[in-house]
């Protein structure tokens, strides 16, 4: 069974759907073929982060980092259609390599002037991978509801399935200062902060997604300054629930960029496989609705810049891009002959990988309560 999925990357395939047309729509086209580098390169490294999920961690000088931890300024459009061009090339080296994640969408939202500085400059400098911290073990990802609490200056609770915790340099964790519904805060965890004994981290086992990196990290009367609480220069309800709604918004028309990429390179692979006429047939639908897909979740993105708040649009897209992408991989997988999905190493990955974007960012059923509920 060969590894080789260097082999599998055919940049005919990702320019005829990411042109530069394309990108130059989205005020990318100077990152065109910079991009469509870097989605070979972790293609083709893609059997060396799979061992070694920290690769990338140790890396320096390598283009995808660098595009990565210098990005301050990409709009949601913008994010949705790179991140998407990177998980066509591979989605786990993608979610393993250092990065601003939610983080970096965060303190552009709260931060004041000089923490945005300090945090960017940190990703930055040490090619450092992030996190962010809301989900707990026995609350869920319910951000009004959280029981990690912050008083007097001390930070106590767990968080659960958070990527990068493990490893993050630098993050953030939503916490409650209080039990009124006003008492939520943001707290940005320094190097200096996440070195003390009082933080006990860990990478959980999981077998599919693994490049996200899902940890746990749990504060033991952590001693966090105030000066760490980030939007104290805005008002409560501004640096309350509403940020971490913003964020999220945010950040699902980017998950569902990457789900489509992961179907779309998929398609390609089984494009260039003999195949029965029936089956090319079906790759064709397969690939309109991709196409149709990825024109709706780059429209709700450019949504999402203008209105933020608007959340029909981000959790429209992002339950048609999982399910888009279930269907494709599963298709793919159908059509094959008998006891031969072992041979195809990179598609074994794809269906291994594909069901996790179902709870990135909230399943499919809350964006559609999302979407109902907007409705009225």
């Amino acid at each position: 069974m060969s590894t080789n999925y260097a082999a599998t990357f055919n940049p005919d395939h990702f320019n005829a759907v990411y042109s530069r047309e394309l990108f130059a729509k989205y005020g990318l086209e100077a990152k065109h073929e910079a991009m469509g580098g870097m989605a070979q390169w972790l293609r083709a490294h893609a059997h060396v982060i799979d061992a070694d999920l920290d690769y990338l961690n140790r890396r320096r000088g390598v283009p995808v980092i660098e595009h990565l931890v210098s990005d301050r300024t990409s709009t949601v459009a913008q994010r949705t259609l790179m991140y998407e061009a990177l998980s066509y090339g591979d989605m786990n080296g993608f979610f393993s390599a250092p990065n601003p994640s939610l983080s970096g969408i965060l303190l552009r939202e709260l931060g004041s002037p000089e923490q945005k500085e300090l945090f960017f400059n940190v990703v930055a400098n040490e090619r450092c991978r992030t996190f962010f911290g809301i989900t707990e073990p026995d609350k869920g990802s319910d951000a009004a509801n959280v029981g990690t609490s912050y008083v007097h200056g001390r930070l106590n609770g767990t968080k659960w399935l958070v990527g990068a915790a493990d490893t993050g340099h630098i993050g953030t964790v939503l916490c409650r200062t209080g039990d009124g519904p006003m008492d939520r805060c943001t707290l940005l965890l320094t190097p200096e902060v996440l070195q003390s004994p009082r933080v006990h981290r860990e990478r959980l086992n999981v077998s599919g997604f693994s490049g996200a990196l899902l940890s746990s990290i749990h504060f033991d009367d952590l001693e966090v300054p105030q000066s760490a609480i980030l939007g104290m220069h805005l008002r409560p309800l501004e640096r309350g629930v509403f940020a971490i709604i913003k964020t999220f918004h945010r950040m699902r028309t980017c998950v569902a960029g990457m789900a489509l990429g992961q179907a779309q390179a998929a398609l390609d692979y089984a494009r260039d496989l003999p195949a029965e006429p029936t089956f090319k047939r079906e790759l064709d639908r397969l690939a309109t609705r991709i196409r149709h897909a990825r024109a709706l979740t780059l429209k709700a993105a450019e949504t999402v810049d203008a209105s933020p708040l608007d959340r029909k649009w981000p959790a429209t897209v992002k339950a048609i891009a999982t399910e888009t992408c279930e269907e494709v991989v599963l298709a793919i997988v159908a059509g094959l002959a008998p006891g031969s999905l072992l041979g195809h190493p990179f598609l074994l990955r794809a269906y291994r990988n594909t069901f996790g974007f179902e709870f990135m960012e909230g399943v499919s059923v809350v964006q559609r309560n999302h979407v109902f509920s907007s409705a009225f």
